[in-house]
């Protein structure tokens, strides 16, 4: 089959990275995941692997009892161990001031990646995104007005998450589903034009493909551009790092030499910036251009002292020949 000796050949290009390793598979119930764990079974036994299936309940639909109840069932088919967990994304959305859509996302990567991190229950979380997923992820990021990493798309591989289908269409997943004659659960929800990546999928795909038949191809195309564009500049801030870090402590601070940093392009000022309040804060949530070009005023101003406070309760002092990013204002 295709599909199967394609699979086959994306795990060998991986042989080193999942050989003899658990995985931990992100199963929705839907076509994609429950095509995923079939093609992971069909494979587990050449290359050795442990598989785990987790289930993120989102609680949003009626039926989503019942998906979880399918995916344990199918879980317990193939004799693996089952994990889920059920959170109120409605309750966390307007909590975190979120689309109930990027809330969705997020918990559902933190409870995958807490099973690998924390819990050790795997080595890798295995999702099922497809092809479709990567070009509805490439146009929603340039309708937002994205840089080079939005642009760029998902990457198959980050932060111990592998998305071995990015590859793989849609439709080849639903034939191969078919050939298996599998079962799966379908989610209304997909239909539903409220949420921006199905009006993107079910109004403006389609649209477009009026100008361009092949744009799903296209904005592939223009993710594997970006994707090489960014490994580039991950390469140059990688560099400029060494240059221009004085020292570090990983949620504590950052001190950067501030002649140095007057040096670099406008962009990889901002590259630093965000690198800098990763590593103070964890992440770099809620930091949107408006803010960079705030502390990029705090540090050109002539004043020797000065400083700022931060989203996410950090602070910005250019205290002479440094600029410091931290969690504690100046003393």
């Amino acid at each position: 089959m295709e599909l199967v000796e394609h699979f086959r050949q994306k795990l060998e290009a991986n042989r080193r990275l999942i050989l003899g390793k658990t995985l931990v598979v992100g199963v929705s119930g839907g076509v994609d995941s429950v095509s995923l764990l079939k093609l992971l079974v069909l494979l587990s036994g050449e290359y050795k692997l442990k598989l785990v299936v987790a289930h993120f309940n989102h609680g949003l639909r009626k039926v989503a009892d019942m998906d979880a109840k399918f995916v344990k069932e199918l879980a317990a088919s193939f004799g693996l161990e089952f994990l889920t967990i059920k959170a109120d994304i409605k309750k966390l959305a307007k909590k975190q001031k979120l689309t109930i859509e990027e809330a969705g996302r997020v918990w559902r990567y933190i409870f995958l990646k807490q099973l690998v991190i924390v819990a050790h229950k795997g080595d890798l979380v295995v999702t099922a995104h497809t092809a479709d997923d990567q070009v509805e992820t490439v146009i929603m990021n340039w309708l937002r007005g994205a840089g080079v990493r939005g642009l760029a798309g998902m990457k198959e591989l980050e932060n111990k998450i592998w998305r071995p289908l990015l590859a793989v269409s849609k439709e080849e997943i639903k034939k191969f589903a078919k050939d298996q004659k599998l079962k799966y659960r379908e989610d209304s929800s997909n239909k539903q034009t409220k949420y921006t990546r199905n009006r993107i999928r079910h109004q403006l795909i389609p649209y477009l493909s009026e100008f361009n038949s092949n744009i799903k191809v296209a904005m592939l195309r223009t993710a594997a551009t970006f994707t090489e564009l960014e490994d580039f500049l991950d390469q140059e801030i990688a560099i400029t790092i060494k240059k221009v870090v004085i020292s570090k402590k990983t949620n504590v601070y950052v001190n950067l030499r501030l002649v140095e940093f007057n040096k670099l392009s406008a962009y990889l000022k901002n590259e630093i910036l965000l690198w800098a309040i990763e590593i103070v804060k964890g992440n770099k949530q809620d930091y949107k251009k408006v803010h960079l070009e705030q502390m990029l005023l705090v540090i050109d101003t002539p004043k020797g002292i000065s400083e700022k406070q931060l989203p996410g309760k950090l602070w910005l002092l250019k205290n002479r020949g440094r600029i410091t990013i931290s969690r504690v204002p100046r003393a």
